[in-house]
């Protein structure tokens, strides 16, 4: 009877070692995987924050090189307009009633201006945007799939090599 047990016990052994072997394939398999996908995570943020700081570049170098230069030149036609124009006019005079009909006509011209700008700058930044920043903002979101993606993958790989190792210790 004793014999039988130990000879049980050793044709068990081989089996008991296949088992160690495999558990320590799935622990071996279970780091490589969260190394590589931290690493392939940790490309993805560099990736992402590189790409944000660009599309932030290319926004002040439109806004400085663009927009700025009108609103400059708008706000140089409004000075020069105050300058000429903000002031009391005699309705007596023929030239304060021509300068003032002047001062209508240029702030019209100006608030025209202003508006057509306005309108302008808002299609020409949407028309911008669209070719520009909604491409950025597309692989953003892609990216950010994919690192949750990754996350449900390394938290399986912890459950994996958590289950090994808690199959080692029995």
């Amino acid at each position: 009877m004793k014999f039988s047990l130990v000879l049980l016990a050793f044709l068990a052994l081989p089996a008991c070692a296949d088992e160690v072997a495999d558990l320590r394939k799935i622990i071996d398999d279970a780091v490589t995987t969260t190394i590589q996908l931290e690493k392939e995570a940790k490309s993805i943020r560099d990736d992402q924050r590189q790409k944000k700081e660009s599309l932030a570049g290319e926004v002040t170098m439109v806004t400085t090189q663009v927009k700025i230069p009108i609103e400059k030149k708008l706000q140089e036609l409004a000075d020069e307009y105050a300058k000429r124009c903000h002031r009391s006019f005699s309705r007596l005079s023929e030239t304060e009633m021509s300068q003032y009909n002047e001062c209508l006509a240029q702030k019209a011209k100006i608030e025209k201006e202003q508006d057509e700008a306005k309108v302008w700058w808002v299609e020409f930044s949407d028309d911008w945007n669209k070719t520009y920043t909604a491409p950025v903002h597309l692989t953003l979101e892609q990216q950010n799939a994919r690192l949750a993606e990754i996350e449900k993958e390394i938290q399986a790989a912890y459950k994996r090599l958590a289950n090994a190792k808690e199959k080692l210790k029995i």
